[in-house]
């Protein structure tokens, strides 16, 4: 979490200024490495389910572009990128059919649990939605119980496990209307 700023600013203060000064956008491919830094300090401790070489994180973030840059959103404080998500709209999953997969939402430690990450959801799920997806899927670390919790709260549902990964999915409850093109 932020540190409180020299007025004695809050919690409370930091999410009510986070609300009002937070920006979200779809990332330019020029910056994917300036989220390398981003992508391991939310990984620290939970490296079992990281790559942790910056070359590694460069690499899975260009293939994270690449399979929908339409779906890579970060979350900007200041200028400073604190946090982003990647969801592919034309994911495949063999029990639902096609899905918006969210391979990614990470948010820098220092900017943790004060609504960033709920943001970048919001704008998955959004994105999700305008793409004609019915759901919204993820696999999530099984020893990571602040993550499985906190997708718990936000709607979503452990369908299956697999190695050292659970399987969530979220039900978006939507109708698309037939398309007469």
């Amino acid at each position: 979490m932020l540190e409180e700023d020299k007025n004695g600013c809050g919690s409370a203060k930091l999410k009510e200024r986070i609300a009002h000064d937070l920006i979200i956008r779809r990332v330019r491919q020029d910056e994917l490495n300036k989220l390398v830094s981003v992508y391991l300090s939310a990984y620290e401790g939970l490296e079992e389910y990281a790559y942790t070489s910056g070359s590694e994180v460069r690499s899975y973030l260009r293939w994270l572009y690449r399979g929908d840059p339409d779906g890579f959103f970060v979350a900007e404080l200041d200028g400073k990128v604190v946090g982003f998500v990647a969801v592919h709209t034309n994911w495949w999953d063999k029990r639902i059919g096609r899905t918006a997969e969210i391979h990614e939402l990470v948010v820098h430690k220092k900017y943790q649990r004060i609504g960033i990450g709920t943001k970048l959801m919001e704008c998955a799920i959004e994105h999700a939605i305008e793409s004609g997806c019915n759901f919204v899927s993820l696999w999530v670390g099984s020893k990571n119980t602040v993550a499985r919790e906190w997708y718990r709260r936000l709607g979503f549902e452990e369908v299956g496990e697999g190695y050292y990964w659970v399987r969530m999915i979220k039900c978006l409850s939507i109708s698309h209307p037939e398309r007469n093109d």
